[in-house]
């Protein structure tokens, strides 16, 4: 019997590790940052593109020392004003989100942002601390400290008392786009960046500051408005603290803005 010999087998080529996808950017102070300057910049971008166009359409219609002219230009361009840099500003954040800290938005553990499913009570919780404290504000300021007669208004609430479409373009930015996008920016993705970097009681105090801060021209003349602002940055923060969630806390700011526009609706 003749020997067969065995032909060789060819070397399997070997498979070529799967390169492990790049870890996602560390998002710390330094972004949290370039996302709060963003955010102030869209809405002021947004004023200024609309009050350069209302005052070159304004003076061509009725040249340039019509005062009364751009007064009324000024009255009429406020709900758009505040619409346009609200969406705008609300966009920015978005797509910031996407392009820096998607990876914390879509993480629902407690390394993320808050974007934790809340249960029922405790949205309830948000709503109702929220009532409180608006009707705490309202009842100081209708009984104990009202304000004096001729105090100037915040910018808001002067689009708010111009008229119906103010009222409205007013009420609609205060209960669905402020919420949500606030909440969103400082309780979740500012708290989580400084919170990487400085610590979580460092930066809960200066999440709290920068909102606060924010809002001084709104409440600069009437300082109970600045006690109660700082009550709400407070609270939204503890909210968020306690139950991990972003939801409740944007469940307390829509419940406190909302008793706040339905006085502003009935008093105005």
């Amino acid at each position: 019997m003749s020997d067969f010999a065995i032909p060789a087998i060819p070397a399997i080529p070997a498979i070529p590790a799967v390169p492990a996808p790049p870890p996602p950017p560390r998002f710390g102070a330094g972004m949290a940052i370039a996302m709060l300057l963003l955010f102030v910049f869209a809405q002021m971008a947004v004023g200024i593109i609309v009050a350069i166009g209302g005052v070159i359409v304004t003076i061509a219609r009725h040249g340039v020392n019509d005062n009364r002219a751009l007064t009324a230009m000024f009255t009429q361009l406020g709900p758009a004003l505040i619409l346009g840099s609200a969406v705008v500003a609300a966009a920015v954040t978005y797509f910031a989100a996407r392009a820096w800290a998607w990876h914390l938005v879509k993480d629902p553990s407690a390394d993320g942002i808050g974007m934790v499913p809340a249960s029922t009570r405790q949205i309830l919780i948000g709503v109702v601390t929220g009532v409180a404290l608006a009707g705490a504000y309202l009842a100081v300021a209708q009984l104990l400290l009202t304000p004096r007669a001729g105090t100037p208004l915040g910018p808001l609430m002067q689009i708010a008392a111009s008229g119906m479409a103010g009222r409205i373009v007013f009420g609609f930015v205060a209960l669905f786009v402020a919420p949500p996008v606030e909440e969103f920016l400082f309780r979740g993705l500012l708290l989580k960046g400084f919170t990487v970097s400085w610590g979580a009681t460092a930066a809960g105090i200066v999440v709290s500051i920068v909102f606060i801060t924010l809002h001084i021209p709104e409440t600069m003349h009437y300082w109970p408005a600045l006690v109660a602002v700082s009550a709400l940055a407070v609270a939204t923060l503890a909210m968020r603290l306690i139950t991990g969630s972003v939801f409740t806390s944007m469940a307390l700011h829509a419940a406190y803005n909302g008793a706040m526009v339905l006085v502003c609706f009935v008093a105005i």
